[in-house]
């Protein structure tokens, strides 16, 4: 049976406006639509919410008929407790699923962010899968890549290579990166930083976790 990459993304938001839409628009535009879309709104007061769930039809259960996009509401400690609820509703979902032949990757993007063109998911799926071809380590892995910066439209280019001085250096940007779904579901982001939660949660893996990384150059 042939291998496949399925994406779960996690998108949280909170009085975002029309950027919540747009960052959807960005995922659902893409080629690939071996996706989960995971929603973790923050009770927002602004109709953000109100107008993406009739956009695309969310139902009052909070999911769409076909369960590709999941909404959960409610308060939060900030953006990465809400990205821990989103992985908690994740960790549900995935306990209820088999996924034979399939890597499971987890892929963060913020509200407001957008994937460069419809082929990203594409073109990661390829990286993934021509990797897992040459490699016979099991260990989780994170894929990380480039991004292109909105507002000066330069590439922010990653480290090829993770090492000490790179992760004392330059981790890669979170929104670059896709990890294996073990190692979101076993290493939730700690709360007590209120920045860069993100870099230290790469630290654990990478170090404590033993998450092989590889890049590709995109």
């Amino acid at each position: 049976m042939e291998m496949k990459v399925f994406f779960n993304i996690i998108v949280v938001s909170f009085n975002a406006g029309d950027k919540l839409a747009d960052t959807l628009d960005s995922i659902l535009n893409q080629t690939c639509q071996d996706l989960r879309i995971i929603i973790k709104d923050g009770d927002s007061t602004d109709g953000s919410v109100e107008k993406i769930s009739q956009k695309y039809a969310i139902g009052q259960d909070g999911k769409t008929s076909d369960g590709q996009i999941i909404l959960v509401r409610g308060k939060d400690g900030g953006i990465y407790d809400a990205m821990n609820i989103a992985s908690d509703t994740l960790q549900a979902v995935e306990n209820g699923q088999e996924k034979a032949d399939c890597l499971d990757y987890v892929y963060f993007l913020n509200c407001g962010d957008r994937l460069t063109d419809m082929h990203v998911l594409e073109k990661v799926t390829q990286g993934i899968l021509s990797h897992a071809a040459h490699t016979d380590n099991p260990l989780p892995s994170i894929c990380y890549g480039d991004i292109n910066e909105c507002r000066t439209g330069q590439r922010v280019a990653s480290n090829p290579v993770i090492n000490d001085f790179a992760c004392y250096r330059n981790i890669p940007c979170h929104q670059a990166c896709f990890y294996e779904v073990s190692l979101i579901l076993q290493e939730k982001f700690d709360t007590q930083w209120q920045v860069r939660a993100d870099y230290e949660h790469f630290l654990r893996c990478y170090y404590r976790d033993k998450a092989q990384t590889f890049y590709l150059p995109m």
